[in-house]
């Protein structure tokens, strides 16, 4: 996420959060003290570990307290980002010595817990797909990649950490296994995903049935998506 941070500074389409590395626990302790005297109640921060998955340990706007909630161990770095309200997408794509040739982007509409989305809204946003294409373009990224973002009110799209690996995004392309497979191999035209939502459908009735299983639109959502374990 750090180094998402630094390179996204200096692209157009998408910007970063502020993010601040913590490496020990006195580096922490200190910024920790330096942000509790300027917020009321809350942080308007995240905590996460630098190298993570499902957010299972973030804190989201922690609490003011005297204690930093938690503990940096030797090697295993924190982050402290700038917390922004707004509209979730992920992304996940394929490049080939940085040149663009599988993309999918996806609303998280439910998740299991704060983490991993479980139901996935195909979107296209244009200021993503830009993101990706110039940081492939920069960097000559070769493989898989995935990002996470925030659109605030103002319709301004923020990167806020990189996942160099296969994540959810790849179930949008199940209808196209094969040309998936062919561009990721071979090459070609740019591919982009389906426009059919995706969902993890026990992960459904086990997370989200019991928080939203009251509303109407919950039950049209699953019925409209399909599942991705079961095809």
């Amino acid at each position: 996420a750090a180094l998402t941070q630094q390179w996204a500074q200096h692209a157009d389409a998408v910007q970063a959060p502020e993010s601040i590395l913590l490496e020990t626990n006195q580096q922490a302790q200190a910024w920790w003290q330096q942000a509790c005297e300027s917020a009321d109640a809350r942080l308007d921060w995240v905590l996460k570990p630098a190298y993570s998955r499902f957010a299972n340990r973030a804190c989201i706007r922690p609490a003011v307290a005297r204690q930093i909630p938690i503990q940096v161990q030797a090697g295993q770095p924190w982050l402290a980002q700038r917390f922004i309200a707004g509209r979730e997408y992920c992304s996940y794509s394929v490049l080939q010595h940085g040149r663009l040739v599988a993309h999918s982007c996806y609303h998280p509409k439910y998740r299991g817990g704060q983490g991993s989305g479980i139901w996935f809204e195909p979107q296209q946003p244009q200021a993503v797909r830009q993101f990706v294409e110039r940081f492939g373009a920069q960097t000559g990224y070769h493989g898989q990649v995935a990002f996470d973002y925030i659109e605030d009110v103002c319709g301004r799209f923020f990167v806020l950490e990189c996942n160099p690996r296969a994540t959810s995004g790849v179930h949008l392309f199940a209808q196209q296994a094969r040309e998936l497979v062919q561009v990721t191999v071979q090459g070609g035209d740019l591919l982009l995903c389906d426009t059919a939502p995706a969902q993890v459908a026990l992960a459904m009735w086990l997370f989200a049935a019991p928080k939203h299983g009251w509303r109407k639109q919950f039950w049209r959502d699953y019925r409209a998506a399909r599942d991705v374990i079961t095809r």
